[in-house]
């Protein structure tokens, strides 16, 4: 049984909100058959190791504890595997000795760490960062990454070669079985369940509420339905032309079933070329038919994913239908695709 030292703590019920930590759960359960621990850096606490389930421990200590610190290197070192979820952790000289210390180093790549900050304007963290990412990439034995397109990305920016040593690992929901027949839907029902986050592109998804609401019914499920139902209001002065809600995330398929399009609306740019979001899959899962700002999303336009550009004329039911048959194909495609790349991970670990 080989032994992962992860450098994240273990995501519990909250956590699960962020989409980091769905990525740490969905590869822990990958790796079932391992050891794992996990790191978590809590003030309050000396040091204590906790078992959470069968072959999963979690070592909480103080960042700032030496005794801690100490205890984690001697961890690191007698692991078969590091496992690191994001090179924000190699900020710290201490992880990146362990980084260099461990016999097998995994780097996942979630997303573009330095563009992001470059988005937000912090050119100080983009520089740094890039050169950590650089650093990451050169010494990781293998990297796993949610699409192609990161890969290419960041083999192009540093101008190194990483295809080889590359794991293409997207960001699934649990798996799903296609009913025979398409079951057919209000032509006019369209759903966004989401974040209201800057990067989701709120005010836009208004606006297109707000021109289309004549033709359109829009179901909107959110974590504050308050919030967004003052925006529109002091944005238009007037009420939400639809239904605003919140939605616990196993009741979200129900909605799904009830909707025959749902908006992701991405800007063209590279944070969101290279990535993978759950919702595009979901939307695959429930024959729910995207409309999208931009289409280059990730892998999904080289997969052949069937879309509604925004702007263009909602499809009538046969166009509709043959679309939705398109993206069950495009799915099954990357859910074989992913359980190909699991097991060879998994050899790969154990070997």
């Amino acid at each position: 049984m080989c032994k992962i030292l992860f450098l994240t703590k273990y995501p519990d019920s909250d956590d699960l909100k962020d989409g980091y930590f769905q990525r740490v759960l969905s590869i822990d359960n990958l790796l079932e058959e391992c050891s794992r621990i996990y790191v978590d850096y809590n003030s309050n606490i000396f040091l204590n190791v906790k078992k959470i389930e069968k072959n999963i421990i979690e070592i909480r200590t103080s960042k700032y504890n030496p005794v801690g610190l100490v205890f984690i290197f001697f961890m690191a070192i007698r692991s078969d595997v590091l496992y690191l979820h994001s090179i924000l952790r190699l900020k710290s000289l201490f992880h990146r000795i362990i980084f260099l210390s461990c016999k097998k180093k995994v780097l996942d790549l979630h997303g573009i760490v330095p563009e992001e900050f470059k988005m937000v304007g912090d050119i100080l963290n983009y520089n740094k960062f890039n050169k950590i990412e650089l650093f990451a990439l050169s010494r990781a034995t293998v990297l796993v990454s949610v699409t192609r397109k990161m890969i290419d990305c960041l083999g192009k920016k540093h101008s190194v070669n990483i295809v080889e040593k590359s794991f293409i690992l997207p960001i699934l929901p649990k798996d799903i079985k296609f009913k025979k027949e398409i079951g057919l839907k209000d032509m006019k029902s369209v759903i966004y369940c989401g974040g209201l986050q800057e990067w989701q592109q709120v005010d836009k998804m208004l606006d297109f509420v707000n021109k289309n609401s004549n033709f359109l019914n829009f179901t909107f499920l959110v974590p504050d339905p308050g919030k967004l139902l003052r925006i529109y209001n002091e944005k238009y002065n007037k009420e939400f032309p639809g239904l605003i809600t919140s939605s616990p995330s196993d009741k979200v398929i129900d909605w799904y079933a009830n909707n025959s399009f749902g908006l992701i609306f991405r800007e063209n740019n590279v944070v969101n070329n290279v990535a993978c979001p759950t919702k595009l899959v979901e939307y695959f899962q429930n024959d729910v038919l995207p409309i999208v700002d931009s289409e280059n999303i990730g892998d999904f336009k080289d997969l052949g994913f069937e879309y509604v550009k925004i702007g263009d004329k909602i499809p009538d039911s046969a166009i509709w239908k043959s679309k939705v048959l398109k993206n069950r194909t495009v799915y099954l495609n990357i859910r074989e695709k992913f359980n190909a790349e699991s097991e060879r991970l998994r050899d790969f670990l154990n070997n």
